[in-house]
Parts: structure tokens; C-alpha cells; sequence
């Protein structure tokens, strides 16, 4: 009959008279039972398709059921994870690391791993590790995300998001200059087309003033009462004291400019001064003749200059001056 060694695969002949016995191995020395060798079975078709249906792959009953061959007594068993027999534990015997081998009959065998499944014996609890890791970061990655995206997912839209709030709040800029842009050009205008008004008026105060003083036969605080009674009727007063609350309002939006508007603000702050004493003077004439004359002329000199300047500084407000002059 043949002998197989189940631990190393060693075949040999032996006599009969072994089986049921218990024999060491020639080759590794582990001890053996020797099974009594099954009869021949006669091959027909109904025995061939027999055969062939244990060929095929143990269903989840029968590898419940499949036998494991202890590796210290050789003693046939139920999947296990000690010996019925003799008592050892297998992981013991051969160690944390030991190898389950299935054989063609359905049984299973445990021996001692090779090399390469070595190797992966001892990595593998790494890699369970790393894994189990980028599990959790997933997991909480997907808990983090509003949506429960996973990480790339999000930071997608977390990049898309904050370049749509950084071309908004561009836009928000731009709109924010162009409004400020234009109030300011407002406020430039109007504070020169009040400012002209108001030498208007006050070059009538002048002439009127003067003519009464030559002619001595009028007296030039009447004179200019009536000249005022008269501007009064034709509403120059009421359009100039609008003009003026206009322009206040419009200085309001003003406060706090960009970066780019810093000095032409600070130059704007000045023509308004400039502007608000001329509007007193045009509102109610003061002093005599000659200080009148060289208060109205001195604030036109200051007003041209600072004008001048502003307009060096935003260079479109000089065309919208000349149009206002040829209006004019």
C-alpha cells in the first residue's frame, strides 16, 4: 500500500500489516497514523458523476463539516482549533502564523508557513492598521463634510465656493469704486456750478454796491437790500441753499474713500470750504466794499487752483468742466 506523509508530502510503499498504526515520518520525522487504503470503486456513469460533484467546490455545510488532520498525532477531526485527540493547540504548535491547507478530498491540513507567507504574516498587521486608519479618516472626513462628500469631493467644493466669494466680493469692490467714482465726480460738479452761481450773485452785489457809492445820491445799504429782495422773489436763495444740502449729502458718501481717492478726497475737502465761505458771502454780503471785493477775489483764486488740482488728479473731471463752461 502507499504511505503519504501529511505534514511534508513524503510517499512511500509500506506493508498492510501498518495500517492503524502510528509511524514516523522517514523524511520529517512527525509522526503519522496510517488509514486504511480505500477500496476501488467500480467506474460507471452514475459513479463518475459522483466523483465529479466531490470535485467541485465545498458548499458552506459541507466545509463546516470538512476534517482537519491534526498535525502533531495525525488524527482525523472537525475544523478546530485544538486536537480531540492528543489536546494540542494548533496556533501553539506551530505558532500564531501557522497555515490552514485544503486538500482534494475536502479535509484541511495545518502546517507551517513558507517564506513568502512569512512575509505576509508579519506585514499584514501593518496593513490592517493602515487600513483600519484610512477607514476612520474617511469616516470622519464624511461626518466633517456639510454634504457628506468624501474628502475629494470636498475640498472641490470648498475651492469652488471660495473662488466664487473672492470673484464676489471683487465684484463687490469694483462696484464699490465705480459708485464712489461717480458720487465723487457729483460732488465735483456741483460744488463748481454752486461755486459759479455764488460769484454770480456776488459780482451783482459789486456792481450794485459801487454804482450806489459813485452816484452819492443812493444809499447802497438799500440798494442792496433790494437787489437781495429781488433775488429773493426770482428764488436764487432757495436754489442756492438746495444746491448746498445736495452737496452735503453727497460729501456724506464720500467719508472713508480707497486708497485711490485718498488725496483727491483730501482736495475735495478743501474746494468745499472754499465753497461754503463764498455761499455765506452770497447769502448775506459782509464788510465794506473793498473787503467784500478782495474776500470774493481771493476765494476764486483758491477755488481755480484747488479745482485745478483735482482735476490733474482725476484727469476726466477737466472735460466735464469745459461742457459745463460752454453751458454756461
Amino acid at each position: 500500500m502507499e504511505f503519504k506523509c501529511h505534514h511534508c508530502g513524503y510517499t512511500a510503499r509500506i506493508p498492510e500489516r501498518y495500517v492503524g498504526k502510528t509511524v514516523n515520518c522517514p523524511k520529517c520525522k512527525a509522526s503519522v497514523q496510517i488509514a486504511a487504503p480505500k477500496p476501488e470503486k467500480v467506474t460507471t456513469p452514475e459513479v463518475a458523476k459522483k466523483d465529479a460533484a466531490k470535485l467541485r467546490p465545498a458548499s458552506k455545510d459541507k466545509a463546516e463539516t470538512a476534517q482537519i488532520f491534526c498535525p502533531k498525532c495525525g488524527a482525523p477531526q472537525p475544523k478546530s482549533k485544538a486536537c480531540m485527540k492528543c489536546g494540542v493547540v494548533f496556533d501553539s504548535y506551530f505558532g500564531a502564523d501557522s497555515v490552514t491547507d485544503e486538500t482534494p478530498d475536502g479535509g484541511t491540513t495545518v502546517r507551517k508557513p513558507g517564506t513568502l507567507e512569512f512575509v505576509r504574516g508579519v506585514v499584514k498587521p501593518f496593513t490592517d492598521k493602515f487600513n483600519d486608519l484610512s477607514r476612520n479618516i474617511k469616516i470622519l472626513t464624511m461626518l466633517m463634510c456639510p454634504a457628506a462628500l468624501g474628502t475629494a469631493a470636498y475640498l472641490v467644493v470648498f475651492n469652488i465656493q471660495a473662488g466664487i466669494e473672492r470673484e464676489l466680493a471683487r465684484q463687490r469692490t469694483a462696484e464699490g469704486f465705480k459708485r464712489y467714482s461717480a458720487d465723487f465726480n457729483d460732488a465735483f460738479m456741483n460744488i463748481h456750478l454752486a461755486f459759479l452761481l455764488c460769484v454770480r450773485v456776488c459780482d451783482g452785489y459789486s456792481y450794485t454796491w459801487k454804482n450806489a457809492i459813485e452816484s452819492r445820491h443812493k444809499d447802497f445799504n438799500l440798494e442792496l437790500m433790494m437787489v437781495r429782495s429781488k433775488l429773493k422773489e426770482q428764488g436764487v436763495f432757495e436754489k442756492l441753499e438746495g444746491m448746498k444740502q445736495d452737496i452735503e449729502v453727497v460729501m456724506k458718501k464720500l467719508n472713508n474713500p480707497p486708497k485711490e481717492f485718498s488725496k483727491a478726497h483730501e482736495k475735495l475737502i478743501d474746494l468745499y470750504g472754499t465753497y461754503s465761505q463764498i455761499h455765506s458771502q452770497a447769502m448775506s454780503p459782509s464788510g465794506s466794499l473793498m473787503s467784500f471785493n478782495q474776500a470774493i477775489n481771493s476765494l476764486q483764486a483758491n477755488f481755480v487752483r484747488v479745482r485745478d488740482e483735482i482735476m490733474i488728479l482725476k484727469p476726466e473731471l477737466k472735460v466735464s468742466v469745459e461742457n459745463q463752461g460752454q453751458k454756461d
